[in-house]
């Protein structure tokens, strides 16, 4: 039995041109922060945490949006946003503006919320219920391919760049104007190509789309035994999410000032963990799909803990490329899992429970990034990763009760 609709390979082949430049704007972001703008790690926190206060601003207007309206208009929309700021956010670090790195980060958070969160409602619809994990699982495969190749372009241009002029950023980071490009061109070719009315299982969708409804009648709709699932689960992504971000935009600089001071060095050993995980996403889904989320969840939160400490406490840079590269697979296969439970709740409303999922995540991805330069700032560079560990460990058991008392209430089983 096919687990997708014949379109499926080819409307995932497109995300591509939306991902190249995660990698690389991962990397500089906080590098060009830290070492050219001597930014704190508080304020290199809340350059994070911007780019999450645009997404959480609309999260629920893109996740109400696509549940009435067009979601490839959305992605499209999205993507002109997304390459917008990324040309913003080049012209500010040419002129050295924090501030201007700043708007154009928040710019790129509250676009991605147009492109992904109707992304994920038409991901949902293409695949089978029973293959869901998987199905998110390729979608990240995509981004993996689109990460690798925007890393060798980006990387490759400020390598030649760096030996050529390497005073000149206009040149150094010249990548950031390709992948503007390429974000309004991946938009263009999604919006023109791929046919949204095109549903895995027709009659299941046109009976429950029937239900989709406002935020506020949907909300007021929830039964109770659901309420306390929903709210368990929402609450465990904060907390995990606060907790994943504490350490993710320090790592970078934690690599750099204690493992290998050569940035050139510290990318090689830190492209596995970025592209990997996305390249075994797939498989990493099947697994998923096959496996009782609590128990999966329960053991990769454990692992990533115990990865994490070991990762803080090596000074071999192969070492930590490693274990870096693990607790990110681990990452992922978490996420697949909650992407897969998230979108079985309520299928006429997939798009405002990508909304609420958004909304909770971001809210935490907001704050987390803040705490970690403050005890990075107060306690030394290992603290958020502690802190880190600590957290990720106190989670696994509310994981585990939030999924318990939501399974039976799915729409999909």
């Amino acid at each position: 039995m096919k687990k997708f609709t014949p379109d499926f390979s080819k409307m995932i082949s497109i995300i591509k041109y939306n991902s190249l430049g995660f990698f690389f704007f991962e990397f500089i972001i906080p590098y060009i922060a830290s070492i050219e703008l001597n930014a704190t790690g508080t304020e290199m926190g809340f350059l994070f945490s911007i780019t999450t206060v645009g997404y959480f601003i609309t999260a629920p207007i893109a996740g109400s949006l696509a549940d009435r309206y067009s979601k490839k208009l959305l992605i499209l929309i999205g993507s002109v946003g997304r390459g917008i700021a990324y040309l913003l956010i080049y012209l500010s670090i040419i002129k050295s503006s924090y501030f201007g790195i700043l708007i154009g980060n928040m710019l790129l958070g509250s676009m991605a919320g147009f492109y992904w969160i109707p992304l994920s409602v038409i991901v949902s619809e293409k695949s089978s219920n029973t293959a869901r994990s998987e199905a998110f699982g390729i979608k990240d495969y995509m981004i993996g391919q689109g990460t690798l190749i925007g890393s060798f372009i980006g990387f490759g241009l400020l390598g030649i760049f760096t030996l050529m002029t390497p005073n000149n950023p206009a040149l150094l980071y010249i990548a950031l104007v390709f992948y503007c490009v390429a974000n309004i061109y991946g938009g263009i070719l999604f919006y023109t190509t791929v046919d949204e009315k095109l549903i895995y299982d027709m009659e299941v969708y046109e009976k429950r789309s029937e239900l989709s409804i406002s935020y506020k009648e949907f909300l007021k709709g929830i039964k109770k035994p659901m309420i306390l699932g929903l709210s368990l689960i929402f609450g465990v992504l904060f907390l995990a999410t606060v907790n994943g971000t504490i350490a993710k935009p320090l790592i970078i600089v934690y690599l750099t000032k204690n493992i290998e001071s050569n940035p050139t060095l510290a990318t090689i050993a830190y492209i596995p963990a970025g592209v990997t995980s996305m390249l075994l996403a797939p498989k990493l889904g099947r697994v998923a799909d096959k496996l009782n989320p609590r128990l999966t969840i329960a053991f990769t939160s454990a692992m990533g803990g115990i990865i994490t400490y070991f990762l803080v406490n090596t000074d071999s840079l192969i070492i930590f490329s490693i274990l870096l590269t693990f607790d990110v697979a681990i990452g992922t296969t978490t996420y697949l899992v909650v992407q897969s439970l998230m979108s079985k709740i309520s299928i006429g409303n997939r798009g405002k429970m990508f909304g609420l999922q958004t909304i909770f995540t971001n809210i935490g991805a907001i704050i987390g990034p803040i705490v970690g330069g403050v005890l990075w700032d107060s306690y030394g560079m290992k603290s958020p990763f502690y802190f880190s560990i600590f957290v990720e460990i106190l989670l696994i058991p509310f994981y585990i009760i939030a999924i318990i008392s939501i399974s039976p209430h799915l729409d999909e089983f």
